[in-house]
């Protein structure tokens, strides 16, 4: 039976204004995988990587409006991609996006990205974000 093991995480905080007692946030998270237990070695260039966002329900809303102002996105536009939490522990949101890829089970490497890409709506159109396409 084929596995998905995840072996690293980067993530980079978004700047988002936050008034008084306000703690919303938002990160991008490059989550860092392969398909074997062994020790990929240093470095992330035997893994492949995917990004989801992560935010509280406000910090979406932040976010998505300082980008919109910043001219970085425009008019109408999707998006995708998105872990919503209640509160900033980032340990605990790695621990369940490592959790979440790991239970999936499936014949082959094909079949788990399929149900990856299911589960964590993660369909790009070329393969520049971590080459998931290839695989499918």
């Amino acid at each position: 039976m084929a596995k998905i093991y995840v072996h690293d995480f980067n993530w980079e905080d978004a700047t988002i204004e936050n008034r008084n007692e306000e703690r919303d946030f938002f990160y991008q998270l490059d989550v860092y995988y392969n398909f074997s237990k062994e020790d990929p070695g240093e470095g992330w260039e035997n893994l492949t990587r995917f990004s989801i966002s992560v935010a509280t329900p406000m910090g979406i809303g932040k976010y998505l409006n300082a980008r919109v102002k910043d001219g970085i996105y425009k008019g109408n536009f999707f998006f995708n991609y998105l872990l919503v939490v209640q509160e900033n522990n980032k340990d605990e949101h790695l621990e369940f996006v490592k959790n979440s890829l790991e239970s999936i089970k499936g014949r082959s490497e094909k079949e788990l990205i399929l149900k990856a890409t299911r589960m964590f709506s993660w369909e790009y159109q070329d393969d520049y974000y971590g080459g998931i396409n290839r695989l499918i």
